[in-house]
């Protein structure tokens, strides 16, 4: 006489229920991704079709790493004449990146306005590789502050650590 018996017929409901919430998960961050990189070429081209405005610019501070270089080719406004908030900003430029294999460029604002937080768009930074390159990135002006364009160095843990190189250019009183 049997008294009692498991029998597996596939996975459980919590199983199941995991499963799916990390499919959820995997989804959104796609969709996220899609959705930003959507958004940065709809920005892009309706700010092609509203033509540039060239900026003049310094450099207002410069803190390298020795190995590692940013410079700036052309600093534009997309869609105005006037630097104010809502303009949005084109860095195009090259960079020379020696200090590591891999690194983040962002293209940012500081600003103790909004609490100096802010969440970057896709278009706003770019990954760099080891050796030289380019870049162009956007950044729509949402508050007032110092623009800069900052090196972050990937970790050993696959991360982006704090910035080693920061060039500041242009400033919005």
């Amino acid at each position: 006489m049997i008294e009692s018996a498991t029998i597996s017929v596939g996975p459980t409901s919590d199983e199941i229920s995991n499963a799916c919430k990390s499919c959820a998960l995997a989804e959104e961050k796609s969709m996220n991704k899609i959705q930003g990189i959507t958004a940065a070429g709809l920005l892009l081209f309706s700010c092609i079709l509203s033509g540039r405005t060239q900026l003049n610019y310094d450099t207002l501070k410069y803190d390298s790493s020795p190995q590692d270089q940013i410079q700036i080719k052309e600093v534009n406004l997309l869609n105005s004449d006037e630097l104010k908030i809502g303009s949005i900003v084109e860095g195009i430029g090259t960079y020379e990146l020696e200090s590591t294999d891999k690194a983040l460029l962002g293209l940012s604002i500081t600003s103790s306005e909004k609490g100096g937080k802010h969440c970057p768009e896709a278009y706003e930074s770019q990954e760099m590789a080891n050796g030289s390159g380019s870049f162009r990135l956007l950044r729509e002006i949402d508050r007032h502050g110092s623009f800069h364009l900052s090196v972050y160095p990937e970790t050993q843990m696959g991360h982006y650590g704090q910035s080693t190189t920061r060039l500041y250019f242009l400033e919005l009183k």
